[in-house]
């Protein structure tokens, strides 16, 4: 896969510009400029040379929003919401985001533009628009399956994960602040996407045995009447032939195929490279799911070349629910594990440091159309994080990279018109909009930041006892046998 770590192909950057103009209460125009905040930085790369997921995933979505979308001819069709890898390239030439934010406080109205140029080498705009092809991103309209680009003239279309990603994209940041040229189509009839828990300081995924679990349940799906039947959502499964040979130990009749598992962890998830991809299938032969067929020198390394297969273990199929057992494993089984004396705040914490469990926990929040409070929950942990070691660190870069995330925290959960506005206490969000308000006007900026961080930890703690006194108990509900 293309890299961006060789010393000709340099990394891709950003200028993040933020602007106040004031609007007085006495009703004036919008005044003279008063501050402006700058920030630039090099994106943080992977060893494998993949910008880190953050900025990957925001790249994408500014590139998507910014190239138009239209009709194009590919081998004697017409493929509707469809562009070239030329205009993608034209695209990132010269991409940029910006944004109107209104802050609101006991003091006036402040607007806030912000825009973000991304800078992208020349030399890396093919590497980088490679990578959101393996990503199953975007696919060759004539070759789904394909890894690389034949001709910068291919038609290219987005995939349900693609969509999934620029849709979360402008949900965070709100349709209304950003100019949108592609029309996107439904997926509401597409599987559900995966979400995968990073650690922000490596951007490596956070799994254990309960993960691999949940994606193996994901892939199987319940026990198929026949195998033909089985839905295109999940691995294609066969019979083995052992044409008389004696079944190996530890084993079962049924059997995938390496391309099939990792093309489905890839489509399903939220994993960004093959890397990413190999490592997650280890696991699988980790905690015995699957076997090779074959004899090997490393029964724990997972491999997706051509011919490479895997049976299915008798544990596997334990794990899914394809053998009844006493012991078969399940959510609520998962979760009566967890200390039983603790508190329902103690609780939600513990599942949520838990990647399956945290999956399942969000999938449920999205559901009931109240994911609004995980979101931020989430982002503030992020904030928390980042904001804590630019502090400690005195890194003014990330200081102002810093207030730029407040901001995009404040304007999409915390501002009277945000598009996923939690449900705080009336005083708690007045103070919030009040300290907003003077944004840019406090000196220095991390004093000014310190605050912002007080008043997020605040209402994340609300939040989370919003979660573990509503949305934790019907999560209990709904995941206990009786009600499955």
């Amino acid at each position: 896969m293309c890299s961006m770590v060789e010393p000709n192909t340099p990394p891709p950057c950003y200028d993040s510009i933020a602007t106040a103009e004031n609007h007085r209460a006495s009703g004036l125009d919008w005044g003279v400029r008063d501050r402006r905040q700058h920030c630039s930085r090099l994106m943080k790369m992977t060893p494998y040379g993949r910008p880190f997921s953050k900025d990957f995933l925001e790249l994408y979505s500014a590139m998507i929003i910014s190239t138009p979308f239209s009709r194009n001819r590919s081998r004697f069709r017409t493929i509707d919401s469809s562009c070239t890898l030329l205009q993608l390239f034209s695209t990132l030439e010269n991409l940029e985001l910006s944004q109107l934010n209104r802050l609101k406080g006991n003091t006036g109205n402040k607007l806030l533009k912000s825009t973000t140029k991304f800078t992208v080498p020349k030399q890396a705009a093919k590497c980088l628009c490679e990578m959101f092809l393996n990503a199953r991103l975007l696919q060759v309209v004539h070759n789904p399956l394909a890894r690389k680009f034949t001709t910068e003239k291919c038609v290219l279309q987005l995939t349900s994960k693609g969509i999934s990603v620029v849709e979360r994209f402008l949900q965070h940041n709100g349709d209304d602040s950003i100019n949108v040229n592609v029309s996107l189509p439904s997926i509401d009839s597409s599987p559900v996407i995966v979400p995968v828990s990073r650690f922000s300081s490596t951007d490596q995924i956070l799994q254990d045995a309960s993960f691999s679990e949940m994606l193996l349940q994901r892939m199987l799906g319940p026990y198929p009447e026949s195998l033909r039947s089985r839905h295109e959502s999940l691995v294609p499964i066969y019979l083995s032939s052992t044409h008389g040979k004696k079944q190996p130990p530890n084993t079962t009749k049924y059997l995938l195929f390496g391309i099939d598992i990792a093309e489905w962890l890839m489509n399903n998830t939220m994993l960004l490279d093959w890397n990413e991809v190999v490592s997650v299938a280890n696991n699988l032969l980790l905690y015995s799911y699957l076997s090779h067929t074959h004899s090997t020198n490393d029964p724990y390394s997972f491999s997706f070349e051509k011919g490479v297969s895997y049976f299915l273990t008798p544990k596997a199929l334990e794990t899914v629910g394809w053998i009844e057992t006493p012991s078969g494993a399940s959510m609520f089984q998962h979760i009566q594990q967890l200390d039983s004396h603790s508190s329902n705040k103690e609780l939600l914490e513990s599942i949520l440091k838990k990647p399956s469990l945290q999956t399942y926990f969000f999938e449920f929040l999205k559901k009931n159309y109240c994911d609004e409070n995980q979101q931020f929950y989430s982002e503030v942990c992020e904030f928390n994080d980042f904001f804590s070691q630019a502090s400690q660190a005195s890194d003014v870069v990330a200081v102002r990279e810093s207030f730029v995330h407040a901001c995009g925290i404040y304007n999409c959960f915390l501002s009277p018109d945000a598009p996923n506005a939690v449900n705080l206490p009336g005083d708690l969000c007045e103070r919030i909009s009040n300290h907003m308000s003077l944004a840019m006007e406090v000196e220095p900026l991390d004093e000014w930041l310190r605050i912002v961080h007080k008043l997020f930890l605040e209402a994340q703690a609300l939040i989370l006892d919003l979660m573990a006194g509503d949305s934790l108990l019907k999560f209990l509900e709904s995941q206990h046998p009786d009600d499955q």
